[in-house]
């Protein structure tokens, strides 16, 4: 995606802003209203993507709150590498990934390591179609409101490397190559990552529909 592909998603820009560019020389120059700008743009963005990762409310909001921090602090050395949401989400996942190891060390008092490696590729979408229902309306609304919350739960098991690539493709609806740009790694480890993280959630989803909706 395209600098100026990527600003037209920021939407109701303030008037001074004509595209990214001048979007992030103003946050370099320190406007405050380009920073207040960015934070209503993402902020419920950003708050989503970390209850994704993290699965906790709280825990989400912190983490956000830190996200915005570091952007601030780090946005004079952006140099374009990358467009400024893909530059934001770079920054979100590595504090989700932060998180993560301190909730770890925390809990269990030892280091576990996020790099496992694999080689397979493919694509099969994994939220769509899960189970067949065939249930009345208000039944499918419910079942359709738990399956969610199933998927989600199951979600926060994955580790969080095969995590952060799943929820970019299949939730966020990031493109293989924004994926590779945001966690700098090649296409197909993403698409690998995306792969072993789609087959472990199957596994879990399938555990946990066979356990609670014997059909």
């Amino acid at each position: 995606m395209s600098s100026d592909l990527a600003f037209e998603k920021l939407e109701a820009a303030p008037r001074w802003v004509s595209g990214e560019t001048e979007l992030v020389a103003q946050l370099q120059a320190g406007s405050q209203e380009a920073y207040a700008h960015l934070v209503d743009r993402f902020e419920h963005t950003i708050y989503n993507l970390m209850l994704r990762m993290l699965g906790n409310p709280h825990d989400a909001a912190d983490v956000t709150q830190e996200v915005f921090i570091k952007i601030f602090r780090g946005i004079r050395g952006f140099n374009g590498d990358a467009n400024l949401r893909t530059w934001i989400y770079r920054i979100a996942l590595r504090e989700a990934a932060n998180w993560h190891r301190w909730w770890l060390r925390r809990h269990f008092n030892r280091t576990v390591s996020l790099d496992l490696t694999d080689s397979e590729d493919g694509e099969t979408r994994i939220f769509e179609n899960v189970v067949e229902d065939h249930r009345p309306l208000p039944s499918e609304r419910l079942l359709h409101a738990e399956l969610e919350a199933r998927i989600q739960s199951a979600l926060r098991t994955l580790p969080i490397k095969y995590r952060s690539a799943v929820v970019l493709r299949d939730l966020e609806e990031f493109s293989y190559e924004e994926i590779a740009r945001t966690l700098h790694i090649s296409v197909g480890t993403v698409k690998s990552r995306i792969l072993r993280g789609r087959e472990l959630l199957k596994r879990k989803l399938k555990t946990l529909l066979d356990k609670e909706w014997p059909f």
